[in-house]
């Protein structure tokens, strides 16, 4: 933002916003998150994906500025300062767009269920002609590694 071009900067949870915001931040577990991305790719709407390390929090103006969604990894500030758990990501969306993430929700979920399956719902397949055997394998280790 150009110097001098911003006044004050007001944060408030969604449920008590008593304003109209320029962009939403929200957080969560990479699944969640991946979900709102993929609820607005539904639409046509695609978020912007950069790791800026350090200052991550440019992703905020930077969906101002643009309107655009950005996903950001948290840096080190929302860390310290903002109480960023490790497992969470976020998505910075233009509040022109947040009516678009229920029904792409809604839209997705045959697709991408959630909470997503886990892999021990089902048995993994070997393609048709692999005859490499869980046996083989233990033999190729202890030929690689004898002391193992």
């Amino acid at each position: 933002m150009p110097e001098g071009s911003v006044r004050a900067v007001l944060v408030a949870p969604l449920e008590r916003i008593n304003f109209i915001p320029d962009v939403i931040d929200v957080y969560g577990t990479p699944t969640q998150i991946n979900m709102i991305a993929k609820s607005l790719i539904w639409h046509g709407i695609f978020p912007e994906v950069e790791l800026l390390g350090l200052i991550s929090c440019s992703m905020v103006t930077r969906a101002y500025k643009t309107k655009k969604p950005q996903v950001k990894i948290p840096g080190s500030g929302e860390i310290a300062w903002g109480r960023t758990e490790e497992d969470e990501v976020s998505i910075v969306i233009p509040p022109e767009y947040i009516d678009k993430v229920p029904s792409g929700l809604e839209n997705i979920k045959r697709l991408n269920p959630y909470p997503p399956p886990r892999f021990w719902w089902y048995e993994p397949i070997a393609p048709r002609g692999y005859t490499i055997t869980y046996r083989d394998y233990e033999e190729w280790k202890k030929r690689k590694n004898p002391q193992a």
